[in-house]
């Protein structure tokens, strides 16, 4: 499991693993558009800490209020889930990687 991987890795058929963002720098990289150097958190560490504090089910409900006509319950929903995070519990081994940038190549 990868959970932390530098830009030029990544392209478009990456899409699940490196999300929109990572999947289309990657894809510019590929096509020798300058993009500064970078790195991914994927989605495997995205997973891992989303299992690990149980607040699937909290990103959901909170998805579920947001409604594209009223941009007061997207950004209710948006504070929601981003509150979810901000109080989620990193794993030190999760930590130490994000953390120092441990990038796999």
């Amino acid at each position: 499991m990868t959970h932390v991987a530098p830009l030029e890795r990544f392209g478009l058929a990456d899409l699940a693993i490196a999300g929109g963002k990572g999947a289309g720098l990657g894809d510019l990289i590929a096509a020798g558009v300058p993009v500064p150097p970078g790195f991914v958190i994927t989605t495997d560490a995205y997973r891992e800490v989303v299992r690990a504090n149980g607040i699937q089910a909290a990103i959901l409900a909170a998805h579920e209020t947001a409604r594209v006509e009223d941009p007061a319950s997207l950004e209710a929903a948006a504070a929601t889930i981003a509150g979810l995070f901000e109080s989620a519990v990193i794993s030190p081994a999760l930590g130490g990687i994000l953390v120092g940038h441990e990038v796999a190549r």
